[in-house]
C-alpha cells in the first residue's frame, strides 16, 4: 500500500504564526484540509482509491513562495506519478532530475521513477494553485489489472523496467481531462455521493495518464530500444543488487560480474536506462538509508547512520548528505 505524506514548507505569517493545515475535515474516506492565512488560503483534498490510487487536489491562492513536499516513506518503487496542473506553472524537484522540472499550465506531467524517491513541488509568490496530483504503486498496479505477465502492453513492461526513470513526460489537456479536473476540484457533494464521484474521475484520469506511456521523444526511443531485453534485465538485478547490498564495498567489476556483463556495457546500459551512474546509485541509495534511519530511530547518531550505510569516513558522509538534502544529517535527525 503505498501512502503520501503531506508536507508544507513556507514563511510563517504577519501574526508570526505557522500556517499549517488547520482545519481537517474527514467524509467517507476523504480528507479535506482547509488553510486560511495570510500567506496562505485554500484547500487540500486527498483521499485513496479501493485499490490503493492515492489523489490529492490542490485549489489555493498562495502569497508567498513555499514547498510542497510529498514524499515515499514505505519505500515503494516505481511509484506512477501523474501531475494534473491547471492554474499557474510550478517546478518539481526530484532526485532523479538533473535540474528542476517546469510543470506547466493546463498540462498533464507523468512520470515514473525506477527507485524510491521524493518530490518537491515549488510555487512562486502570487499564484493560483489548481490541479491534482495522481500517485501509485505502479507494478501493484499493473498486477491487479493483468491476469497474465504476457498480456501486459510493452509500453507497461518498458515502464516497469526502468525506461522511464529520469523522463518527465508532458501532455496538453483534452477537453476530457479538463473537464474531469474541473469537476473534482470544485465537486460540492457530501459523503458517499462525494466519495464515489472523485474516485471515478481519479480512475478515469489514471487511465489517461497510463495512456502517455511510451510516447517519448524519438531520440529518446532509439536510445533505449539499442538495449536489448537481456542486458536490461541484468542491468535491473544489478540495480536491485545495489539497493539490497548497499553497505558492502563491491567494486563495480565485481557487480558487473555477478550479473554476467562486461563492465563497459554494465556501465553505459546503466546510465541510459536509470539516468545517473552505477557510483552515484549507489550513493542516494545509502543516502536515501541513512535519512530514513535518523527519522526513524528514537536517538539517532550520525556516525551509526554512516556506519550502517556503508560509510567509513563521517566528514565526508555529511558532505554528501547536505549536498543531497540541502540538511546537514544533525538537521534531520532532531525533527
Amino acid at each position: 500500500m503505498l501512502e503520501i505524506e503531506i508536507n508544507i514548507e513556507m514563511p510563517t505569517d504577519t501574526k508570526g504564526t505557522n500556517p499549517v493545515l488547520n482545519q481537517v475535515v474527514e467524509d467517507c474516506g476523504v480528507s479535506c484540509h482547509t488553510i486560511n492565512r495570510d500567506t496562505f488560503a485554500g484547500n487540500i483534498t486527498s483521499f485513496k482509491t479501493n485499490d490503493d490510487i492515492n489523489t490529492i487536489i490542490l485549489n489555493f491562492e498562495v502569497h508567498q513562495d513555499f514547498t510542497l513536499n510529498l514524499t515515499n516513506p514505505r519505500g515503494i518503487k516505481r511509484t506512477f506519478n501523474a501531475i494534473y496542473n491547471f492554474a499557474d506553472h510550478c517546478n518539481l524537484q526530484c532526485p532523479i532530475f538533473k535540474s528542476p522540472k517546469n510543470i506547466e499550465a493546463n498540462k498533464l506531467h507523468v512520470c515514473i521513477p525506477n527507485t524510491n524517491t521524493s518530490f518537491s513541488m515549488s510555487f512562486k509568490a502570487n499564484t493560483r494553485i489548481k490541479g491534482m496530483i495522481i500517485s501509485s504503486d505502479f507494478e501493484a498496479l499493473i498486477q491487479q489489472n493483468f491476469c497474465d505477465k504476457n498480456s501486459i502492453p510493452k509500453p507497461y513492461v518498458n515502464a516497469l523496467n526502468g525506461m522511464y526513470a529520469d523522463i518527465l513526460q508532458k501532455k496538453d489537456f483534452s477537453i476530457q481531462m479538463k473537464n474531469l479536473v474541473e469537476k473534482s476540484i470544485h465537486n460540492q457533494q457530501t459523503g458517499l455521493e462525494k466519495r464515489m464521484s472523485l474516485e471515478a474521475h481519479c480512475k478515469e484520469l489514471t487511465s489517461l495518464a497510463i495512456s502517455t506511456l511510451g510516447k517519448v521523444s524519438k531520440t529518446l526511443a532509439k536510445s533505449e530500444t539499442n538495449i536489448n531485453q537481456n542486458v536490461r534485465f541484468k542491468v535491473n538485478q544489478a540495480a536491485t543488487y545495489i539497493e539490497e547490498h548497499y553497505a558492502e564495498n563491491h567494486t563495480q567489476e565485481e557487480l558487473a560480474k555477478k550479473v554476467g556483463l562486461n563492465l563497459t556495457t554494465l556501465a553505459s546500459s546503466f546510465k541510459k536506462i536509470h539516468g545517473v551512474t552505477l557510483n552515484k546509485y549507489k550513493l542516494k541509495i545509502r543516502l536515501e538509508k541513512a535519512k530514513t534511519y535518523l527519522i526513524s530511530t528514537e536517538e539517532p547518531v550520525v556516525s551509526e547512520a554512516a556506519n550502517l550505510v556503508g560509510f567509513n569516513n563521517v566528514g565526508y558522509f555529511i558532505k554528501k548528505f547536505k549536498v543531497e538534502f540541502q540538511k546537514y544529517p544533525t538537521e534531520v535527525a532532531s525533527k
